[in-house]
């Protein structure tokens, strides 16, 4: 059963993930904190990230070059005023 908070934007991470190297993914985990495993139960819906965890994802990503928004997933961070106002700022 998918938790009530699955976004399909929660994709993103999933497509991220599908399109590193074995490698890539550890190094993404590591920078995360987490096992591959959990990152991957973040990607399906499994598991809700938190708000630390969620940014934690999205910096890590970001230094790997690839764009996983907060917001797909956390839904504190997807309701969050000063989180869309930040995006609305940066016209995303």
């Amino acid at each position: 059963m998918r938790n009530k908070c699955y976004s399909a934007d929660m994709n993103k991470l999933g497509t991220v993930l599908s399109g590193l190297t074995p490698g890539e993914r550890e190094k993404l985990a590591k920078r995360v904190g987490t096992s591959v495993e959990v990152l991957r139960s973040y990607a399906n819906g499994r598991r809700s990230a938190s708000a630390a965890r969620a940014i934690a994802i999205e910096k890590a990503a970001a230094r790997l070059g690839h764009d996983v928004p907060r917001g797909s997933l956390c839904e504190a961070c997807r309701t969050c005023e000063y989180a869309r106002a930040c995006l609305k700022k940066e016209g995303k």
